[in-house]
């Protein structure tokens, strides 16, 4: 054993261990840490927590260290939180009691996580489904763009969620013809409020044909210099003037009113009458009479043009539009055929009629086309109406275009959440079945502690201790509760009532006994040799426990016969070897009398501190002695290690020289006179009364001065110089006139 606890560094050697072996010392010295480091062996972690202590000769393979320590009460004796004095047994069985705790736990917090996540979920469908409400309001509300649009009935009045869906479906069509609000508002119109009929007129475009080709045969003739001969003597000056056109409309006239000028009253003469002939000779003549057959022609085409125009205009005449083409076009005969008639009286002078332009053209073509549709839609008036409708869903379906997007992007966060949360949750309940089947598992593994604790009432019985006996409450995760049922009371005051630490040690070491024997399923059914380490098993038990413990220990120990050789051997071939540390003299003595049928094969070693509190562990012969005797020696052992620097143990000094006081007190009979004599110090502020105060105030109520736990009390103790004491506990003797007796037990 070696630094660890009060093992220093040079470390403590203890050899020639056998079969049964007793450690005996006050308490503090040391046991425990062996007791301990034993443990740890068993466990598999003494290399962990004692690096520098060493074993030899355990054999994990064959062999098992069962330890009774104030852990083992611990780990087996476990009380429940919530009913007082109700206890299970069995280190494994706490194990397994603790993991299913521990996974219903977690079960329970998983569960919880689970149930939020599920109210997440249902609280973020309940958000889905008004983000939805809401688009089909808004969606909804734009119908009343329609409002006006009285004679139709749309889809799906009185349904928001079909009229959303079918507008979603519009517009996963491709190639939509879109209208405009304006062109569906005047196809509404046409289509519902105007009285539509009919038209059997058009424009005759042959005919408007015929006007443009007669427009083509004038225009040369127009554009020509028509004069006579050039040889005439009136025809250089005519020319040189430029007066054929006033020639011309004077030779007219003259062919009107004869001869005789009209301004001067002579007589034109027959020369000046065949010069005029001659310069507008025939030629000249026959290409004015084309003009004029041409000019005939051009308006009589003209006119049945208009009359078709007139004919047209009664029966369509849409904003005008016929109406504004007749207009244009009277205008157009007007201005040429005042050119035609200048072009035939001065026939000299060039003249270009107004043309027919693109725009006439155009709109014959579109008056036509207007009148052809109109047909067309009288034709087809119910198909007309039923794509209008058609053609509103889909200028819905654009309207609530952006809507959709903006409600499409927040409903996928809302579905990837709700996807996200059901993905955890369904990982949370494979999570929990596993551990609820965990638990299951763990069930089946529990230790059946009955057997055990039907002994130990046994045991209780037989030793006529009937104070008492184990019952068992109700099974827990498949591990038995049980309470301590007291002579006389109700089970269920019982329940409620705390055990006291004596009778929690004494179940507890009932229950090692039984491991050691092997009453429980996992010792039954295990093959390896035992070794036994009970660490000072008697703490707080009164006498009659004591006994009993003291007895089982004496069975647990017992030889195999009487016989030489198998007196070496315990009688239960299962245990292989015995550790006893123990501080009580009395149940040292009771197990390790000579007398008694235990295994021969044993060591005694005495622990004991030195000055330097340094552990020391020593062999020695077992000798009966009683417990005054013990006491004795280990003063003087503390004597000849005094150091006055060393001051750690006066507690457990001043404790013993009480005892011993005590114990002598009582042998001879004393009387409270005497300890009232031994207070009479003048100086009652001395260390000395104090410490005389402390020794005698628990050994005589009635002479109480100071309570040794009075906190001036501890600090002298504590404080004081060892010496001091001893010297204040000779003088308690000699003042009892016991001086010769202190000198006898004070000799080695």
């Amino acid at each position: 054993m070696k630094n660890t606890a009060t093992y220093d560094q040079s470390g403590v050697v203890i050899s020639d261990l056998t079969k049964l072996n007793y450690f005996f010392g006050n308490n503090g010295c040391g046991k425990s840490t062996i007791a301990k480091y034993l443990q740890s062996i068993s466990e598999g972690f003494s290399n962990q927590k004692y690096p520098c202590c060493e074993f030899n000769g355990y054999n994990p393979q064959q062999e098992e260290i069962l330890v009774f320590n104030q852990e083992f009460i611990e780990n087996n004796f476990r009380k429940n939180d919530a009913i007082k004095g109700v206890f299970s047994l069995n280190h494994i069985n706490t194990l397994i009691d603790e993991q299913i705790k521990s996974n219903e736990k977690t079960i329970q917090e998983k569960t919880n996580t689970k149930n939020k996540l599920e109210e997440d979920n249902d609280q973020l469908s309940i958000n889905r489904k008004n983000l939805r409400d809401d688009l089909s309001d808004k969606c909804f509300a734009k119908r009343n763009i329609f409002k006006t649009f009285s004679k139709i009935k749309l889809e799906y009045s009185g349904n928001k969620k079909n009229n959303l869906s079918y507008i979603e479906k519009k517009l996963e069509e491709n190639g939509l013809e879109k209208f405009t609000l304006e062109e569906l508002t005047q196809l509404y119109k046409k289509f519902f409020e105007e009285n539509l009929t009919e038209i059997n007129s058009s424009i005759n475009e042959r005919l408007y044909n015929q006007l443009i080709e007669c427009q083509n045969k004038i225009n040369p003739l127009l554009d020509e210099v028509i004069i006579g001969k050039k040889d005439v003597k009136l025809a250089e000056m005519i020319k040189e003037y430029n007066i054929q056109s006033w020639v011309i409309q004077g030779k007219n006239y003259l062919e009107k009113i004869g001869k005789i000028c009209p301004f001067c009253q002579q007589t034109i003469t027959d020369d000046f009458i065949s010069q005029l002939n001659d310069i507008f000779d025939e030629s000249s003549k026959r290409k004015v009479d084309k003009i004029r057959v041409e000019k005939d022609e051009y308006i009589n085409t003209f006119s049945s043009f208009l009359s078709n125009l007139q004919e047209v205009s009664q029966k369509y005449n849409e904003n005008n539009v016929v109406s504004n083409l007749q207009i244009k076009i009277k205008e157009i005969l007007e201005i040429n055929t005042k050119l035609i008639e200048e072009k035939i009286k001065s026939p000299n002078e060039k003249k270009n009629l107004n043309s027919l332009d693109e725009t006439i053209n155009d709109s014959i073509e579109k008056i036509n086309f207007a009148i052809k549709r109109n047909n067309d839609i009288v034709n087809t008036l119910e198909e007309q109406k039923k794509k209008l409708q058609y053609n509103i869903w889909t200028f819905l379906a654009s309207e609530c275009k952006d809507d959709i997007s903006n409600y499409k992007i927040e409903d996928k966060k809302l579905e990837t959440k709700i996807f996200q949360n059901t993905e955890i949750i369904k990982a949370l309940q494979t999570e929990i079945l596993k551990l609820k089947q965990k638990n299951v598992e763990l069930r089946t593994q529990t230790i059946n502690t009955t057997e055990a604790v039907d002994n130990i009432n046994q045991i209780l019985k037989n030793s006529g201790f009937m104070g008492f006996e184990i019952i068992e409450k109700e099974q827990i995760n498949n591990i038995s509760q049980y309470f301590l049922s007291r002579t006389g009371s109700s089970q269920t005051e019982n329940i409620f009532n705390s055990l006291s630490e004596g009778e929690r040690n004494f179940i507890s070491f009932l229950y090692f006994y039984q491991l050691c024997l092997g009453t429980t399923d996992i010792q039954a059914n295990s093959s390896k040799k035992k070794i036994i380490v009970i660490d000072d098993p008697v703490s707080s038990m009164d006498s009659q426990v004591l006994f009993i413990v003291s007895t089982l220990v004496n069975r647990l120990i017992s030889y195999k016969g009487k016989e030489k050789t198998a007196r070496t051997e315990f009688s239960n071939l299962n245990i292989n070897q015995v550790f006893i540390l123990t501080h009580n003299y009395y149940f040292y003595k009771e197990i390790a009398m000579e007398k008694r049928p235990i295994c021969k094969q044993q060591s005694h070693y005495l622990i004991s501190k030195n000055s330097n509190n340094k552990t020391i562990v020593s062999k020695r012969k077992y000798k009966e002695r009683d417990d005054y005797s013990l006491m004795w020696e280990t003063i003087r052992n503390a004597k000849e290690t005094l150091n006055d620097s060393v001051k750690e143990q006066n507690i457990l000094l001043a404790n013993l020289f009480r005892r011993v006081l005590e114990s002598y007190s009582n042998f001879l009979g004393l009387g409270n006179d005497a300890w009232a004599t031994l207070l009479n110090d003048k100086d009652k502020d001395s260390t000395e009364y104090y410490l005389k105060c402390a020794f005698i105030s628990m050994i005589n109520d009635e002479s109480h001065k100071v309570s040794p736990f009075d906190s001036m009390y501890f600090q002298k103790i504590h404080n004081e110089n060892p010496s001091k004491l001893f010297d204040v506990f000779e003088s308690i003797f000699i003042g009892i006139n016991g001086k010769e007796h202190y000198d006898k037990m004070m000799k080695p």
